[in-house]
């Protein structure tokens, strides 16, 4: 097995922070928001990488991938940087595993590019609007967490601050949450 971690590839504008599982055919996993991928997937990255070769991206503003939200952060981006992500790392074609916030990237992703996707699993989804942009409101406010969910902030320091900035998870859930606003 194969495995590499605090490996890069410039991709979209962004310096996408990736870890390598495994071998044999592609599969890339996405995470769901303020989240990364060896964490969301730490209990299927052992089996998966038995039979495939595992991608697992931070997505922009999340883990190693460097971006400041307050530039932006649409599934827009987030579709396009899988795109560049692939095409950097000469992916034709992938299977593709999303959840939550990944699973909106890769359901948007495969219905643009179903050519390229052998197989799409999402997970913790829903495409009707509400009640997702009523609940993403909720748990990306990041006052209501200072205040009653300290665990939660110290989690969310961990996983972004190193590379991100101190408390850039601050302005990166508000920019979540209205980007699931905004979505079609």
């Amino acid at each position: 097995m194969t495995t590499a971690t605090d490996s890069y590839v410039h991709a979209n504008g962004v310096e996408v922070g990736y870890d390598v599982h495994g071998a044999g055919p592609p599969l890339v996993l996405l995470h769901a928001a303020t989240s990364t991928g060896p964490e969301d997937f730490a209990p299927q990255i052992p089996l998966f990488s038995k039979a495939f070769r595992c991608y697992l991206p931070d997505a922009r503003g999340h883990g190693r991938t460097r971006w400041d939200a307050s530039r932006g952060f649409t599934t827009e981006l987030l579709v396009a940087d899988l795109v560049a992500f692939a095409d950097a790392l000469g992916l034709e074609t992938f299977h593709l595993i999303g959840f939550s916030m990944g699973a909106m990237t890769a359901l948007t992703f495969a219905t643009r590019y179903a050519d390229r996707v052998r197989t799409l699993v999402i997970v913790g989804i829903t495409t009707q609007r509400e009640p997702r942009a009523s609940v993403a409101r909720r748990l990306m406010d990041p006052e209501w967490i200072d205040q009653n969910d300290p665990a939660r902030a110290a989690v969310l320091g961990r996983r972004h601050d190193v590379h991100q900035g101190v408390n850039a998870w601050r302005r990166l859930l508000p920019a979540i949450a209205e980007d699931v606003r905004t979505q079609p």
